[in-house]
């Protein structure tokens, strides 16, 4: 009879190891997108401060001023969304992404194109 508890639980263990490791792996799998973008959103506004020091004809500066502008204007809508996600207050939140944050996003991404061209 020792024999076979000892090789139930054996059994039993490592099934939890393996049910523990898949875990692991699926939330690891989740994350690191998200670690990913958060990194290169944050190499994106260093790229912004050092453009400051670069930029220096009176065109260029307009239009790196638009860009700081309008992404200043989404960071803070993001601020904004994840004060009301954090508060509980979903549909708000939702709202309030889909009407606010994603034209801010949208307003980002055409300043950044315009200077680009």
């Amino acid at each position: 009879m020792k024999t076979a508890r000892i090789k139930v639980a054996n059994l039993l263990l490592t099934g939890f190891g393996l049910i523990c490791l898949f875990l692991a792996a699926v939330m690891a799998d989740d994350r690191w997108p998200k670690i990913e973008l958060a990194t290169d959103v944050r190499l994106r506004v260093t790229d912004i401060a050092a453009l400051d020091r670069r930029v220096i004809t009176p065109n260029g500066r307009a239009a790196l001023e638009k860009v700081v502008a309008a992404y200043k204007d989404y960071t803070q809508g993001q601020n904004k969304l994840i004060a009301l996600v954090q508060a509980g207050r979903d549909e708000e939140a939702r709202s309030y992404l889909n009407q606010q944050v994603k034209p801010m996003l949208a307003a980002c991404r055409e300043t950044l194109a315009a200077q680009i061209t």
